[in-house]
């Protein structure tokens, strides 16, 4: 794991963002001319500081990694079904959830009344897991961090 400072995980994750999210399109600090600079805008500092806290101490511990289809791919910091052939060390997230794999996911859960299973369900399927009930196995910052990070892509 190689850790980074704060600051250049702030960069590295504003750019992440910015392909998923249309608030962070348009990042980078303008100079007078309208000229890009090397800097993360102020709002979204105080944004990513605010609502992706998991997921910014994850990447400056060296936790979380990109890959080079924009998939996130994070350390566990406790592994879940250790010593059997399920042995989960690594989470790589799906970015994307096709429509008919969403309409899936929502077969047999009561959308208007328990939203909650259903975002338990889908939040699964980003992070690879079989069934909700694995989530249990997750220590609290590992779940954290993937609850955090799977919302982007939702």
């Amino acid at each position: 794991m190689k850790k980074i400072s704060t600051e250049l995980a702030i960069k590295e994750l504003a750019e992440y963002l910015s392909n998923f999210s249309d608030e962070f399109e348009e990042y980078k600090v303008k100079d007078e001319n309208d000229i890009e600079i090397d800097e993360v805008k102020p709002n979204l500092v105080i944004k990513i500081k605010d609502e992706y806290k998991k997921t910014l101490r994850a990447l400056s511990d060296g936790r979380l990694t990109f890959d080079n289809d924009l998939k996130p791919i994070y350390q566990l910091i406790s592994p879940i079904n250790v010593g059997t052939e399920f042995e989960l060390n690594t989470i790589t997230f799906k970015t994307r959830i096709l429509p008919t794999v969403g309409a899936n996911l929502a077969r047999g859960v009561d959308l208007k009344n328990d939203a909650s299973t259903y975002s338990l369900v889908v939040i699964c399927h980003i992070i690879g897991l079989a069934s909700k009930n694995e989530l249990d196995k997750l220590n609290k910052r590992d779940y954290e961090l993937a609850r955090e990070l799977a919302m982007v892509f939702i």
